[in-house]
This record gives structure tokens, sequence and C-alpha cells, in this order.
């Protein structure tokens, strides 16, 4: 019996603690979130506002790939995750968390973000 390429194979992967990985992430980065998208879990950092402005400015790469590229620097796990050859609605639903979580979404985001530290500075321990 000949077994064609287009077969699934089945892989063993061995269990993995997602709240471990997740602390370690949360030391690591300040804003680390996790979400489970088509079966997938991913465990992924809140995106900075220069490599977000930064990625803006490349006008000769199309939005897909923009996608993309912020889904593969942002996914903390699983490191090796191929956001290319995965099905296309995961990259934008994950795009979008992304965005939502680093408070880059919309206007009205940004400006709580500003008001929320802009409150904590009135504290005399944060002026010191």
């Amino acid at each position: 019996m000949k077994v064609s390429n287009n077969e699934m194979k089945y892989e063993t992967q061995e269990p993995v603690d997602l709240l471990s990985l997740l602390s370690k992430f949360q030391e690591e980065y300040r804003n680390v979130f996790i979400k489970q998208i088509e079966g997938h879990v991913f465990i992924y950092r809140s995106l900075g506002r220069a490599e977000y402005k930064k990625l803006l400015m490349e006008d000769e790469i199309d939005p897909y790939t923009k996608q993309d590229i912020i889904c593969e620097v942002c996914t903390l796990w699983p490191a090796d995750f191929d956001f290319s050859s995965c099905s296309a609605g995961l990259p934008s639903v994950l795009h979008k968390e992304i965005i939502t979580n680093s408070y880059l979404d919309s206007l009205e985001s940004r400006q709580n973000v500003l008001s929320y530290y802009r409150s904590e500075m009135y504290a005399l321990e944060n002026q010191i």
C-alpha cells in the first residue's frame, strides 16, 4: 500500500505547562496575553508603539504580510509557528487581538492610556 504525502501525520507532543510559560514571559515582558484560536494556543506580548510605527512606514509591504510580521514579532509561544502557511483567518484574528491589547486600535484607547499614566504622576511617590 502506498502512502501519499497528502495524508495527515500525527505527531506526539509533550504536554506544556502554559501557566509556568505565561509567568516566565510576564517576568521578561510587561504585558503578556494568552489566546486560543482555531485550536491553537498562543502566548503573545503587546506591540510597542515604535515597532508599530516602523512597520506602518514600510510602503513596500502589503497589509497581509504586515499582519503576519506583527504576529511573528509578538508571538512568544509557540516560537516556531508559521503564520504564512496557516489558515488565512488565524493571523487576522491574532493581529486584531495584539493591536487591541497594545492599545493601538483607536484614538480613544490611546487617550485612556495617556490619562492613566498622567493620573499616576500626581502621586508624590511616582514624582520622586
